[in-house]
């Protein structure tokens, strides 16, 4: 459970950082951005492994 509360506040931060990141360059007008965000797959990759880390030390931590 406590590993999926932290995966989740990872996501949280990441997709928070990433919407923050294009207001400001939208704001800022840089006509190199063109929105595209993060690519889905690398999201989910990124993602599935802190998920997988955060288990594994969660699960020697506190036994099966």
């Amino acid at each position: 459970m406590k590993a999926q509360s932290y995966a989740f506040i990872v996501v949280m931060g990441v997709l928070i950082l990433e919407v923050v990141q294009s207001i400001y360059l939208t704001i800022q007008g840089n006509t190199s951005y063109n929105g595209n965000g993060i690519s889905p797959l690398v999201f989910l990759s990124v993602i599935s492994i802190i998920y997988l880390v955060t288990l594994l030390i969660y699960r020697k931590k506190y036994g099966d």
